[in-house]
């Protein structure tokens, strides 16, 4: 018996599975403007590589993702705090997810920081759809920059950018009204 029977569901196109596998490595890290490499701290890009294999793992052959990361979330709205504040829902889901990143970390926080923490532990049901509506949309960027490079010609040299990050525009028309 083998792995693929064994362990993962049967697909018509396994290829498609090691393109998503290639993709947890390759897709670009979404980030606001500036796009300055520094700001992002170098165990968050492992842990968004980390959370992009399991979950093309738990996809399985044929599996399709539909949603980004927790980490790439996390990793756009700190870019996005940089430069303008959140309003309550977003600092709530801020929150939720740095001490989600804080706990696997093992980071101590402080006491004050704890407390927010600890109160945004879990999400409503507002603020649970806005943060897996951002998830689609960064999803559906990383899709749309990876089937603009899947067009480019094979001699045709892709731009170069050694972190791999995609400018994204915090305007854009599905997220205008949420910060």
């Amino acid at each position: 018996m083998t792995l693929r029977n064994s362990c993962w569901p049967m697909s018509r196109d396994p290829d498609k599975w090691v393109q998503q596998l290639c993709r947890a490595f390759t897709d670009p890290l979404l980030v606001y403007p500036p796009e300055d490499p520094s700001l992002i701290p170098q165990d968050l890009k492992f842990q968004i590589t980390a959370e992009r294999l399991a979950q093309t793992m738990n996809a399985g052959y044929g599996g399709s993702i539909e949603e980004a990361t927790d980490s790439e979330a996390l990793l756009y709205l700190m870019t996005v705090s940089f430069a303008a504040p959140f309003n309550q829902d977003w600092y709530g889901i801020y929150t939720h997810l740095f001490g989600k990143y804080a706990e696997r970390r093992g980071v101590r926080l402080p006491e004050d920081l704890r407390e927010d923490v600890e109160r945004y532990r879990e999400l409503g049901d507002h603020r649970l759809r806005l943060l897996n509506d951002l998830k689609r949309w960064i999803q559906k960027q990383k899709d749309k920059a990876y089937r603009e490079r899947r067009r480019q010609p094979r001699s045709e040299e892709p731009e170069r950018n050694p972190f791999r990050q995609l400018t994204l525009d915090l305007y854009a028309e599905e997220f205008k009204q949420s910060f």
